[in-house]
């Protein structure tokens, strides 16, 4: 559920801004095979797009808009090979043609390729510095890389320059949680919710950033909506459980963590914080079935006065008993000296 990147969104992006980047269909006249390939496109008919483009460089093999369209369809089609071909001739007869950058900066992208898409995109923006998404792609893979900061200000660039849309937002947010400013993030996360993007992972990261500015109830109830909607992501079991611990409720951290380990058994985090409860806990007895028997979670102060209630139902107890033992001997001498007399 880590939101790091979610691919129909990225790929409705890129489909949307490459309209705007080969432009409309009468651009190219009304009944030349490139702007039939570009209706098509527009339409989101891939494979006439390719057909028709094809058609287009029979009559003219080193028509750039058609190689582009047709780099642009086999692309969206997932053939990343074939596009990045279509994207390199179209570079070298126009160097300067920023968008064929961005759009093989995708291709590289898809196929892991993620130094060069990168050295793309960049080469992009220096070109064509209007293109947002180009932006958030590299915010994308500086984000990957660790830049964080360098992401935070792509994300910034790519929503002062195109739509506010709910997953640069969700992304912004989490640079600024990474980076510590909880507060933005807060808002981003919210702003991506309302919007409806993601609801598992917006109330998962706002979680995160609540707890970090110490607002325990809050984050608990986004981890167990969050839980409520996705609970098969682990970690949200692991967070929640941080929760737990910082409200001094032991035992539901303990029972989030042992089930955040042994969803993933490998995780040293996981581990370290069942370790940390565990070790420090009062003993609890393992009944038959293997499950632990839980103590109720009492404070210092409740626990003492548990011991004082406690010690002096003893007390009582003992000075009760030596009470019976004075009372029962009057009673035996008082009959042993009226007997006697």
């Amino acid at each position: 559920m880590h939101v790091l990147r979610d691919h129909d969104v990225m790929t409705r992006l890129f489909r949307l801004a490459t309209i705007l980047l080969v432009g409309p269909a009468s651009a190219f006249g009304q009944d030349s095979a490139t702007a039939r390939a570009q209706e098509a496109y527009s339409r989101g008919d891939f494979e006439t797009a390719m057909r028709e483009a094809d058609a287009a460089l029979e009559e003219n093999p080193d028509d750039p808009e058609a190689v582009f369209i047709r780099g642009t369809a086999l692309s969206n089609l997932g053939q990343y090979e074939a596009a990045i071909e279509c994207f390199d001739r179209v570079i070298e007869s126009e160097p300067e043609a920023g968008g064929a950058y961005a759009h093989r900066a995708y291709a590289l992208e898809e196929l892991g390729r993620l130094d060069e898409a990168l050295a793309d995109f960049t080469r992009s923006i220096e070109l064509s510095p209007e293109i947002y998404w180009s932006y958030q792609h590299r915010g994308y893979l500086r984000s990957v890389k660790g830049e964080y900061e360098d992401a935070l200000a792509d994300y910034e660039k790519a929503l002062e320059l195109g739509p506010e849309d709910a997953w640069t937002i969700h992304q912004r947010g989490w640079m600024h949680q990474v980076t510590g400013d909880h507060r933005s993030a807060i808002n981003d996360f919210t702003t991506a919710l309302d919007a409806g993007f993601n609801p598992p992972a917006q109330h998962y990261y706002r979680g995160i950033s609540l707890y970090e500015l110490g607002a325990y109830n809050p984050a608990l109830q986004d981890f167990e909506t969050s839980m409520s909607m996705a609970p098969d992501y682990t970690d949200t079991y692991y967070r929640r459980g941080l929760v737990f611990e910082a409200l001094s409720d032991i035992d539901n951290a303990l029972i989030d963590f042992r089930e955040a380990l042994q969803r993933d058994p490998t995780n040293d985090l996981y581990q370290q914080a069942y370790d940390r409860i565990e070790g420090g806990s009062i003993p609890r007895p393992v009944p038959a079935d293997g499950y632990e028997i839980g103590l109720p979670n009492l404070g210092m102060g409740q626990w003492g006065v548990i011991a004082l209630v406690t010690a002096g139902g003893l007390l009582g107890l003992v000075l009760g008993g030596a009470l019976l033992i004075v009372l029962i001997d009057l009673v035996t001498g008082g009959r042993n000296s009226s007997g006697s007399s």
